[in-house]
């Protein structure tokens, strides 16, 4: 189990040490706490669920990490998964706190999200997305701790997939009803348009606006929440706004960097053995090469979109990881879409139709994107500036990642940037 001695988020630079942390802890009981978390999920409470998930039918495990959007893991519990079965090939469930968990190093609005290795199908990395709803579903009005939150998701999981599918299906039922109660019909629901157009908002936009209004998780045993402090936005000035955008490119660049120095190290310590799927690896060395290639030519302009070259470099190499994941397996590999608001998000859930500049569009999103438009929240779009303008990175015209939906809309993001370059 986790030391609760350490109040602050992880530091910089840490990804090794934290995987080596967190494959420890699951192969003692299942069960890891970051440090940082031991006052909203204590050493008894860690107890608990480490019993409750030992009696699960197939391997399940829990991961508590404070992730924020620029960590080591890009704010993805995803990504980090991803490392972990890379290094460890751990088959089973891992219920996670959800991918930007912390919000400016507070512990507010932690969310749960639930992947599969080794499921049904044989699909390594999907999104387990029901679970999380079915955990709603016992506590509608959002009361649960963290710490209850991972035992419910816990029990849930215990108790099989009947129960987290009729779990899943009662919180779609509330939802429901919460917006015939408020008299509004689902944003778009899941087959009409959402218009996306002039909806500025993450990176550049939310370092603009600061707005203080932070909840804090609200303890067990009864303490209620401190209400949230408010204060009147403060709007930066434009030198600060562009040091904020340069220091937020830099670190997903020197991120990318990481990234690219890892998978190569990996592709070159690793020969392929009989059972190895050899066009999986062929595929893990394309995209090692492409993600290469386009920080190479980053590195060779200086342009203020390249933070979406970038961008696409960390889809790229994810996907070589995927890749190399399933050769190693013995497994034929199709990419499969990040979640096109936000590439950053990690792995889609499901398609919905949304609207760009009144163009209608399919494309599949992750369940955070998806849970923002139910609730009529604006989701986080990746956004870059243009000239000094907050734009969408859809509508920038920076190929092959706008036609290609960072492969969201067209797959094969290797052979598009063959056809582009």
């Amino acid at each position: 189990m986790s030391t609760p001695n350490d109040d602050t988020p992880p530091a910089a630079g840490s990804a090794d040490q934290v995987l080596a942390d967190v494959a420890q802890a699951l192969a003692d009981d299942g069960v890891y706490v970051h440090p940082s978390l031991a006052s909203v999920v204590s050493p008894a409470e860690e107890a608990e669920i480490a019993q409750t998930l030992a009696q699960a039918e197939e391997p399940a495990f829990v991961v508590a990490y404070p992730f924020a959007r620029n960590d080591e893991f890009g704010g993805s519990a995803s990504d980090l998964l991803t490392r972990l079965q890379a290094r460890d090939e751990l088959p089973g469930t891992f219920i996670t706190t959800s991918s930007y968990g912390l919000v400016n190093d507070e512990y507010s609005d932690i969310r749960l999200d639930a992947f599969q290795w080794g499921g049904p199908g044989g699909y390594d990395g999907q999104e387990w997305y029901e679970l999380a709803d079915a955990v709603q579903s016992r506590d509608p009005d959002g009361d649960f701790d963290l710490d209850q939150s991972l035992q419910t998701a816990a029990d849930l999981v215990v108790e099989g997939r009947e129960a987290v599918s009729e779990g899943y299906r009662e919180r779609q039922e509330q939802r429901e009803a919460e917006r015939e109660e408020r008299g509004s019909s689902p944003l778009g629901g899941d087959g009409d348009g959402v218009d996306l157009t002039g909806l500025l908002i993450a990176g550049l936009v939310a370092a603009t606006v600061l707005a203080v209004a932070r909840s804090v998780v609200r303890r067990r045993h009864g303490r209620a929440a401190a209400p949230a402090r408010e204060s009147a936005p403060a709007v930066l000035p434009p030198s600060a706004v562009e040091r904020i955008r340069e220091a937020h490119d830099r670190r997903l660049e020197e991120r990318a960097q990481r990234e690219l120095l890892a998978l190569g190290e990996q592709l070159d310590s690793i020969e392929i053995g009989q059972r190895d799927e050899r066009t999986s690896w062929q595929a893990a060395l394309d995209h090692y090469d492409a993600a290469r290639r386009v920080l190479a030519m980053t590195e060779r302009q200086d342009d203020e979109l390249d933070v979406l070259h970038v961008v696409g470099a960390l889809v790229l190499l994810g996907r070589g990881r995927d890749a190399l994941a399933a050769a190693r397996k013995g497994r034929g590999y199709e990419p499969e879409p990040d979640c096109y608001l936000n590439p950053l998000h990690g792995r889609a859930a499901a398609a919905r139709r949304v609207e760009v500049g009144g163009r209608p569009l399919e494309v599949p999103l992750c369940e955070r994107c998806r849970s923002d438009l139910r609730r009529s929240r604006t989701p986080d779009i990746l956004d870059v500036a243009q000239r000094g303008t907050p734009t969408h990175w859809f509508d920038t015209g920076v190929e092959p990642w706008v036609s290609t939906g960072y492969g969201a809309l067209d797959p094969d993001l290797v052979t598009a940037l063959q056809r582009t370059r």
